[in-house]
C-alpha cells in the first residue's frame, strides 16, 4: 500500500509543505497575485492566485491558503492535494462559504489557478491571504492578497428651524449609515458654522453610523440658506451631496417704501408699503402716526397705506408695527408734502428758460436789422468822407434829395 494513501488527511497536509524537493530550482516559480482585492459586504469575491513557472516544467505538490488577521493569527482556510483533493480545514470562514474556483480539482490534474472564491463576505474575513504553491521540482512560492471588505453607506440629511439668538445651535444634521468602512462628512456653507462628528459601529453587521452636526448663530439672514452635506465613501464613485435649507424663526424686520419721494397737495395715487421679512408670516400689519391717529384722507389696508387725496395732514411721520408669533417689529417714515408737484415746477423752470432764450434772440435780431439799415442809409449818402483813422474826422452837411438840373444854388446865391 502506497504510504501517502495510508496516512490521515490531516496529517498529509502538515507533512507535505515541509518535504523536500529534490533538485529543485531557486525560484524557478512565481505566484501572481493582486495586492488589494476589494469586495462589497454579502456579495461573493474572488482572491486571484496563479502559478507561473518560469522556463521548467513543475508539477503541484500542494496549494495551501493561509489567512492572517490581528484576531485569530495565522490558520489555514484551504488546501489543495493532487492525489487527495481539495479540504477546508477552517471553520470561519469554512467549507459552506470557500471554493476554488478551477474546474480541474479532480486528483492527478494540473492545478496551476488556484483562485480562491469566499462567499457571502463577512466583516471579520478582510485579512490578509497568502496563497501559497509546492512544487517539483521548482520548489515554493507565495504571494498574499489585502482583501478589503467594504459597504456602501446610506445618506440623508435634514435641517432643524430654531430660534435666533446669540448663542451657536445644531442647524442641521446629516448622517451616513451602514457604511464600511466609516463614511467621511463635510459641511459647505456661505455663513460661517462648525461640524461636529460621532461615530458608531452598528452591532452584528459589520458597519458605521457616521453622524455630522452643522451647528452656527442662527441669524434671521441665515432662514433659506443653502448647507451641503459632503458624503465621501471608497464605493461612491463620486461624493454625495446632500443639500438642505436653514431654517431660522426670527421677529419681524420692517422697512417703509413708496413709488416716489414727490408728495404735493391734491395728488390722488399716493400710498406706503409695509415691507416685512419674518419666520413665521406676519400676523398683522398696524398703521399710525407719531402723533397717534392716521389722517382722515389715509385708508389702511394691511400692509399698505393708501391716501385719498394728499393734503397738508399727511406731513408727518408714519409708523408701521408688524407682529408675528414670535413678537413685533417696527419702522417710520417722515413724509414732506410740497403745494405743487416736481414735475410742474421743473416744468415752470424749463418755460421761464425758454423766454429768457427767446428774448434774448429777439433783441439779436433787431440789432442786426437795425444794424443793416444803417449801413445802407450811409451808403446812400455821398457827402460822407472817410480818412486816414489817424487823421481828423470831418463830415459835411448835405441835403440827401436830388435838385433839378436847372436850379444852381450857388448861382442862385449870386
Amino acid at each position: 500500500m502506497d504510504l501517502a494513501s495510508s496516512l490521515p488527511f490531516s496529517l498529509l497536509l502538515l507533512l507535505l509543505p515541509l518535504s523536500p524537493c529534490l533538485g529543485a530550482t531557486p525560484q524557478s516559480i512565481h505566484v501572481k497575485m493582486l495586492a488589494v482585492v476589494h469586495g462589497l459586504l454579502g456579495k461573493d469575491v474572488q482572491l486571484p492566485c496563479h502559478l507561473v513557472p518560469k522556463g521548467v516544467e513543475v508539477q503541484v505538490s500542494q496549494v495551501t491558503w493561509l489567512r492572517q488577521n490581528q484576531t485569530s493569527g495565522t490558520m489555514s482556510i484551504a488546501v489543495y492535494h493532487p492525489t487527495h483533493g481539495v479540504g477546508f480545514p477552517s471553520t470561519g470562514p469554512g467549507v459552506e462559504r470557500l471554493a476554488f474556483v478551477s474546474q480541474s480539482q479532480d486528483p492527478g490534474s494540473e492545478f496551476h489557478n488556484a483562485t480562491l472564491l469566499i462567499r457571502d463576505l463577512r466583516g471579520e474575513d478582510e485579512a490578509n491571504y497568502t496563497c501559497e504553491f509546492a512544487t517539483f521540482p521548482g520548489g515554493n512560492g507565495k504571494g498574499t492578497t489585502l482583501l478589503r471588505v467594504l459597504a456602501e453607506p446610506k445618506s440623508h440629511a435634514e435641517s432643524y428651524e430654531v430660534a435666533s439668538g446669540p448663542d451657536p445651535v445644531t442647524m442641521a444634521s446629516c448622517v451616513s449609515s451602514g457604511g464600511r468602512p466609516p463614511a467621511r462628512i463635510s459641511w459647505s456653507s456661505l455663513l460661517a458654522g462648525q461640524s461636529h462628528e460621532t461615530r458608531t459601529a452598528e452591532p452584528g453587521s459589520d458597519t458605521f453610523t457616521v453622524t455630522s452636526h452643522l451647528t452656527q448663530v442662527p441669524m434671521a439672514r441665515a432662514n433659506g440658506e443653502k448647507a451641503i452635506c459632503k458624503v465621501e465613501h471608497e464605493t461612491l464613485r463620486e461624493p454625495a451631496l446632500l443639500s438642505v435649507t436653514l431654517a431660522v424663526r426670527y421677529c419681524p424686520e420692517v422697512s417703509i417704501s413708496s413709488h416716489d419721494d414727490d408728495w404735493y397737495v391734491g395728488r390722488t395715487e399716493a400710498s406706503l408699503n409695509c415691507d416685512a421679512q419674518s419666520n413665521p408670516e406676519p400676523t398683522s400689519y398696524n398703521w399710525s402716526t407719531i402723533s397717534g391717529s392716521l389722517p382722515s384722507t389715509a385708508v389702511s389696508q394691511g400692509a399698505m397705506l393708501i391716501f385719498h387725496p394728499v393734503d397738508w395732514s399727511v406731513n408727518t411721520t408714519f409708523i408701521c408695527q408688524v407682529t408675528n408669533a414670535l413678537g413685533t417689529g417696527w419702522a417710520n417714515r417722515t413724509i414732506h408734502v410740497k403745494e405743487t408737484s416736481s414735475a410742474k415746477e421743473s416744468s415752470a423752470a424749463s418755460l421761464s428758460t425758454g423766454q429768457v432764450v427767446a428774448i434774448v434772440v429777439g433783441v439779436i435780431s433787431v440789432l442786426s436789422i437795425l444794424g443793416v439799415f444803417l449801413w445802407k442809409r450811409k451808403s446812400l449818402c455821398p457827402g460822407h468822407q472817410d480818412r486816414s483813422a489817424t487823421q481828423e474826422i470831418s463830415y459835411t452837411s448835405v441835403a440827401c434829395t436830388t435838385s433839378s438840373p436847372q436850379t444852381n444854388p450857388i448861382e442862385n446865391g449870386r
